[in-house]
């Protein structure tokens, strides 16, 4: 009897645990005599005594649909409550007899189309005009970027992006995804470094050319990004700020610090800045130069990770150059968060959680109808590529037997994790800067690649959403017509701003690699003007020495003939010289008789009009160098006589005032006179009956 009920209390026991798995899976399960086998989750292979696992499926088999599918997604069946649920097996008879038909099986479900509306597109009215290319492709040519290659590296994956800049056309050449491993013709590649020089030299053969300009990104290499707030300084002091700021919590040695920054205004406060600094690990940069090297390619531009994206944003969104942006880049293991206020780079941050977070959670071993599916890494990336991060949604997933509600519940935890760690990103920005208010959150990368993810961080987060463009503002056109899809447009959104000219403003490659490549396209123009002034240059020294040339056989010409005259002759041409001087004598001494003559006038017409009050003690005639127009634009110099009168009244002050106004005025009235001043001296004594004036008369 106690066995019995103790058998009847197990049963009970999993027929609960069923009911409550099927609340989550939206099913009613079947009454049986014994227990269902029990679902298992974990990673570990199968081992004797357990299920047969079947073999993943062929990623063949799950191709994703590039056309509108236009499925309707079915509404899941509700399940009964807990709560309704009683313990004693006996009440459960009419629940476990709603077995459902034999002969009904789940439907599949379709891939999920990627919503590509989420990217913004920009009015042809602020696009680049057709001058504006054709300056830019004239730097391209003279800077030896005509043909840019941009890699991007994570720890498994490489993306490479191939733009040629031709006459104000941007081409996409190639654009391509590996992974690790690689299999190539003739090998297995499993070292990333090994497959980035097989990718280049792939591409310099297919390509025909040697490539003069690679950048690259790459996930490994230690980089940091420091955002610092300064007053106006000089060049000098802020230097030493940068350099100093820059190698504080540095995740390597200070001595390794590769660094470059830029500076830029703070909107409103116009007496400071914002510095955005670079800062990487030489070693690192090194070993990633040396790749290039090694492959015959120059590498022009190694960067930060939140320094590409902000360049993205600026260079593709001119129209949005107020508001506040969140920038979400989604990466394979790490999500970066950039905060744009008015075109300017303000905070950022990264949080341990990425794609592989998602796979992780769905990579299981899951048993359903007493047959067991492994979920292995690659056919995980499979289902989140196709169907992405369903909601409500119940069928079986195309081809595999999996149920798309079970994966989404897997994906449930993932997911509410990343919208606390965004929350609490926003929540860390806010207490910085009090006044940001969110306008929009851009994501890209591979976690952007997922159907629905953006629409569900959306709802969780309660803000508005989209997708970062990155072939916004420009018109690309593609080789062979193979066009980047919207779905996997994401991926290569850092790609696109390593190929941006205004990404190396902040370079974390060597100084000196940086400077030979900063001072190219200068170098290049003074070249070009060079090869324009040279043979200006040459002409001019011809010509001239051809004058000089002419002008020394005339010297010479002319030394012969006056050697050649008589003595006769010769006396004749230096009397002829001195009557010219003479003659130039005679006529100055002439004109100084008339000027003195003039003086003597001067002085005895002031002797005949001064008043017997009014005493002189000073006479004397100067030069002044004046100028003709006073206070215009154009002023001629002249040189003024001058007659210079100093003397005193002996009268009263009431008196010595009306003498002395009444000869100013009869100086004045007389038209030899052009200008007469006047001023009294300091040590005058008018009430004491002595007022000491001076005189400047210009005639």
């Amino acid at each position: 009897m106690f066995e019995k009920d103790k058998e009847e209390k197990e049963l009970a026991t999993n027929r609960l645990l069923d009911i409550l798995r099927a609340q989550e899976s939206g099913e009613v399960p079947k009454p049986e005599d014994k227990p269902i086998p029990i679902p298992i989750y974990r990673e570990d292979k199968s081992r004797p005594g357990e299920e047969p696992v079947s073999s993943p499926v062929l990623k063949k088999d799950l191709k994703p649909t590039k056309e509108p599918l236009g499925i309707k997604k079915e509404k899941v069946e509700g399940v009964p409550k807990f709560e309704e649920i009683s313990i004693d097996i006996t009440q459960h008879k009419d629940l476990m007899s709603k077995e459902k038909p034999s002969g009904e099986v789940e439907k599949e479900l379709e891939p999920e189309e990627f919503d590509g509306s989420l990217f913004s597109t920009m009015k042809d009215g602020i696009r680049k005009g057709s001058f504006t290319k054709g300056l830019s492709s004239i730097f391209h040519m003279f800077n030896e970027s005509k043909r840019k290659i941009t890699i991007y590296r994570s720890e498994n994956h490489l993306r490479l992006l191939s733009i040629e800049y031709n006459y104000g056309e941007c081409k996409i050449q190639r654009y391509a995804e590996y992974k690790l491993p690689y299999r190539a013709a003739d090998k297995e590649i499993d070292d990333m470094d090994e497959l980035t020089a097989y990718v280049f030299t792939r591409e310099q053969n297919l390509s025909g050319k040697k490539v003069k300009y690679g950048a690259l990104y790459s996930s490994k290499t230690l980089t940091r990004t420091n955002i610092i707030q300064t007053p106006k300084l000089k060049t000098k002091e802020l230097t030493n700020m940068v350099q100093w700021s820059s190698k504080k919590n540095l995740p390597f040695a200070a001595e390794q610090a590769i660094v470059d920054w830029e500076v830029t205004p703070a909107a409103g406060e116009p007496s400071k800045n914002y510095v955005i600094i670079g800062v990487s690990e030489r070693d690192s940069i090194e070993r990633d130069l040396s790749i290039f090297s090694d492959n015959n390619m120059n590498a022009r531009l190694i960067s930060t990770l939140p320094v590409l994206l902000w360049k993205l944003f600026i260079y593709n969104y001119p129209d949005r150059k107020d508001g506040c942006y969140v920038l979400v880049h989604i990466g394979d293991t790490t999500t970066t968060i950039s905060v744009v206020v008015k075109q300017t780079l303000l905070f950022t941050r990264e949080i341990a959680i990425g794609a592989e977070d998602f796979y992780k959670a769905i990579i299981q071993r899951i048993v359903d109808k007493e047959k067991a599916i492994q979920i292995d890494h690659d056919l995980a990336e499979i289902i989140l590529q196709e169907y992405g991060v369903a909601q409500g949604v119940s069928g079986i997933i195309s081809g595999t037997g999996i149920d798309l509600y079970k994966i989404s519940v897997f994906l449930r935890p993932v997911v509410e994790r990343m919208s606390s760690e965004l929350n609490r990103s926003l929540n860390y920005f806010k207490k910085q800067k009090p006044e940001l208010e969110w306008d929009e959150f851009l994501f890209d990368g591979v976690g952007a690649t997922f159907p629905n993810l953006v629409k569900i961080l959306h709802e969780n987060l309660n803000v508005n959403v989209g997708l970062l463009n990155p072939m916004r503002i420009e018109k690309y056109s593609f080789k062979n017509g193979e066009v980047i899809s919207d779905q996997e447009l994401p991926k290569y959104s850092i790609n696109f701003a390593l190929a941006l000219n205004s990404s190396e403003k902040i370079n974390v490659i060597p100084d000196k690699l940086r400077n030979n490549y900063r001072y190219f396209f200068p170098y290049k123009l003074a070249m070009i003007f060079m090869v324009f002034l040279i043979p200006f240059f040459i002409a001019t020294a011809v010509i001239s020495n051809q004058t000089t040339q002419q002008l020394r056989e005339e010297a010479n010409k002319k030394n012969k003939q006056w050697e050649n005259i008589s003595k006769d002759v010769k006396e004749y041409y230096t009397m002829i010289d001195d009557l010219y001087i003479l003659d130039s004598y005679k006529k100055f001494l002439s004109n100084d008789r008339t000027f003195s003559i003039n003086q003597i006038k001067i002085l005895k017409f002031l002797s005949y009009i001064i008043p017997d009050e009014i005493k002189l003690t000073g006479l004397e005639f100067n030069e002044e160098v004046i100028s003709e127009a006073e206070g215009s634009e154009k002023e001629r110099q002249m040189d003024v006589n001058l007659l210079e009168v100093r003397g005193f009244i002996q009268a009263h002050a009431s008196v010595s005032y009306i003498y002395f106004t009444n000869f100013l005025m009869s100086l004045e009235n007389i038209p030899l006179f052009t200008k007469v001043e006047s001023k009294l001296d300091e040590h005058s004594n008018p009430d004491g009956g002595r007022l000491i004036f001076m005189l400047k008369i210009r005639f």
